[in-house]
């Protein structure tokens, strides 16, 4: 294999890998924003520091475990492995399911769902709240009062398409929603929801010019826990709503709302 052809290999699976640096230009890319399903924390894995693996990926495929120096360099034995999924832990590189996933010339693993929770944190508790009309006096600011019920934030009656919006009060890069739906009674009708992100603040609650980074299709069921919402690339704005899109009428009922953004280096 000459020179060119091998320069060619490495630049084209550079890019594959990190899509969102081009060696080529050597600048940042604008990425192209793939909104998440939120689902029932009760029907996923609860994250680790590296990746989300389905459960029938532990139980169905073997794994090998390598020294790795980086969670890049345990991405990269992955994909050279064709594994199915990876996980990176004190150094150790566990790949799984090697060999077993594959379609044509193509590789695929699985990457971290979020980034590792100690580049975390919470940044919605006690910001400025704004939402659709309220239900008797469970108003909007009951979703981020950290407090786990029983009052919250219960749209009016009557309400079409009910919606929330919190402030982070700057910009910041969000990674993770938890929401926390009333638990008492009424469980189904939190369905056909919507989070947003943007940097205006859209008091209307249409919310059209806010990125979509997240769905729950629904209904919730009593039991599921809390819904989750994960982007691993993250979408960057000061303000997070939620929405729900269906035409039917239902109330949003928050019960705390969570928001998980990138820590700022200092």
């Amino acid at each position: 294999m000459n020179g060119r052809v091998m320069i060619f290999l490495y630049l084209v699976s550079w890019t594959v890998l990190f899509p969102l640096r081009s060696p080529l230009v050597g600048a940042m890319m604008t990425p192209i924003i793939t909104p998440s399903k939120c689902l029932g924390i009760g029907d996923v894995p609860i994250p680790t520091s590296a990746v989300v693996i389905p459960d029938d990926v532990y139980m169905a495929f073997p794994s090998k475990e390598h020294q790795a120096i980086s969670r890049i360099n345990c991405a990269l034995r992955a994909a050279a492995g064709m594994g199915l999924a990876y996980l990176y832990e004190g150094n150790i590189c566990t790949v799984y399911g090697a060999g077993e996933y594959r379609y044509g010339n193509n590789t695929f693993f699985v990457p971290s769902e979020i980034p590792p929770v100690d580049d975390l944190e919470e940044v919605a508790q006690l910001k400025q709240t704004y939402a659709s009309i309220h239900f008797k006096g469970w108003h909007k600011d009951f979703a981020v009062d950290g407090i786990f019920g029983p009052q919250m934030y219960h749209s009016e009656n009557g309400i079409i398409r009910p919606w929330w919006i919190v402030d982070l009060a700057e910009t910041r890069t969000i990674h993770q929603v938890q929401i926390f739906t009333r638990q008492d009674c009424c469980s189904n009708r939190f369905h056909d929801i919507q989070i947003r992100v943007g940097n205006t603040l859209d008091s209307s609650g249409e919310m059209t010019s806010y990125t979509l980074m997240s769905t729950y299709d629904g209904p919730y069921v009593l039991g599921q826990g809390h819904v989750i919402c994960s982007l691993f690339r993250g979408v960057t704005g000061r303000y997070l709503g939620v929405k729900k899109v269906s035409g039917d009428g239902d109330h949003l009922q928050l019960l705390e709302v969570k928001v998980y953004a990138a820590k700022k280096i200092s």
